[in-house]
């Protein structure tokens, strides 16, 4: 079994913010609204690349 297929990067709801350039209080939102998938270890919120780049993904707008 390949490692990376196992791995995955978690990034805290501020990094998440960070890369698309928002507010941690809009990654919030779209953790709590269902948009976007995140996970909770402890108390802490953490949210995966590719997760984070699904969301990106459906938020393309088409002309």
């Amino acid at each position: 079994m390949d490692i990376k297929s196992v791995t995955n990067e978690y990034l805290s709801p501020k990094e998440a913010a960070e890369r698309l350039a928002v507010s941690t209080g809009t990654i919030r939102r779209l953790i709590n609204g269902g948009e976007l998938v995140a996970y909770r270890f402890g108390k802490q919120i953490r949210i995966t690349v590719q997760s984070l780049d699904e969301y990106v993904g459906r938020q393309k707008i088409i002309v």
